[in-house]
């Protein structure tokens, strides 16, 4: 039997909760023997047969606790010998490209900089692009990113955000069941409640049966927001505010709503970047209520959903269309439009490929 190649992936992320490697990590599994290093964030630890977990402690200041990443990252390196190695981008990972251990390093960039001022974001992302010359070779989400970046095309390759299928089923509309789920920082989310509450107002007459479920994480002060938004106008029977989840956690949201939400403000950080949601939710075969970012607008059409502007009047016009549409949407045709999108489907025919030819 020919011995497994080795993988090192590391990943500030706790293991399960940066669903594009966990993914990874479940689809890679048959062909590289995987260890995984992760801060350990207090969150629920998750296990996945064929993927080795190391923590690290995330006690302490920011400094401390990068120094002992860097560090734990360098030794485990040391230990595994891998073929290859990933690294989740972030500040100052070239260290690990020069520290660690590994036949071939190779950067992962999920993002570009997300600093609201134009010159910061420019220095951050100068910074991404000086750092991504110190791996052998890049992973990045999309063409848009690498363009942003200037990464060059000879040393990355794009490998896209996908999902799994949560729920094969066919929705129906007998009541309107809206979904969000993902980060709640700075993603505007108060702008789809105040939406929904012009919604209700705009067809008060109709008595219209919608619940909104949110589900994600955020800072202390996003998820005063939401909740006090909630309160203040009056939706509390109809908007829940659910906390985070695991993959399996969601899955009975995928089954049970029949809207998704993908809701990101259209500003020049946000354009190039591509959303999981939008893949989890129309490979669970519903429509989506999306902003009209340049990523989104390459895969929502009107079979699968509509696209907005980032204002709560534009999410009403959207949620409108959608409602008065509602019976012409079909689960199966909206799988179609992205059934490349599947995590199954880019790991094995994207990733793998890329990973044996370096490896």
């Amino acid at each position: 039997m020919i011995n497994k190649k080795k993988l090192l992936l590391i990943n500030g992320t706790q293991f399960g909760y940066s669903a594009g490697h966990y993914f990874y990590c479940k689809y890679l599994s048959g062909d590289f023997t995987i260890r995984y290093i992760c801060y350990d964030r207090g969150l629920n630890r998750l296990s996945l047969k064929g993927t080795d977990v190391h923590y690290v402690s995330f006690k302490g200041n920011k400094l401390i606790r990068t120094i002992r990443f860097i560090k734990e990252s360098i030794i485990q390196s040391y230990s595994v010998k891998p073929n290859v190695l990933i690294v989740a981008y972030f500040n100052i990972c070239l260290l690990l490209a020069l520290f660690c251990r590994s036949k071939k390093r190779v950067l992962d960039i999920r993002s570009g900089s997300l600093k609201k001022n134009k010159f910061f974001r420019s220095i951050g992302n100068f910074f991404i692009l000086f750092q991504s010359l110190f791996f052998d070779e890049a992973i990045i989400l999309s063409e848009s990113l690498r363009k942003k970046l200037s990464v060059s095309g000879k040393k990355s390759i794009i490998v896209p955000l996908g999902s799994e299928i949560f729920f094969t089923g066919e929705h129906n509309y007998n009541s309107l069941s809206l979904f969000y789920v993902g980060s709640l920082n700075n993603r505007n989310i108060i702008e789809t409640i105040i939406g929904l509450h012009l919604f209700l107002k705009t067809n008060e007459g109709k008595k219209i049966e919608v619940n909104y479920s949110i589900v994600g994480f955020g800072s202390p002060f996003e998820i005063a927001k939401i909740m006090n938004c909630i309160a203040d106008l009056g939706l509390s029977d109809s908007v829940t505010y659910v906390g985070r989840k695991t993959n399996e956690e969601l899955i009975p949201y995928f089954e049970h709503s029949n809207i998704g939400i993908v809701f990101v403000p259209r500003t020049p950080w946000y354009d190039c970047q591509p959303v999981t949601k939008l893949f989890e939710y129309t490979l669970s075969g519903m429509p989506v209520i999306a902003t009209n970012t340049y990523e989104n607008s390459r895969i929502v059409n009107k079979t699968n959903g509509v696209l907005i502007d980032d204002t709560s009047e534009d999410f009403c016009k959207g949620l409108l269309i959608i409602y008065n549409n509602r019976n012409s949407f079909n689960s199966a045709d909206i799988r179609r439009t992205v059934e490349s999108f599947t995590w199954a489907n880019i790991i094995n025919n994207t990733l793998k490929p890329f990973l044996e030819r370096i490896a």
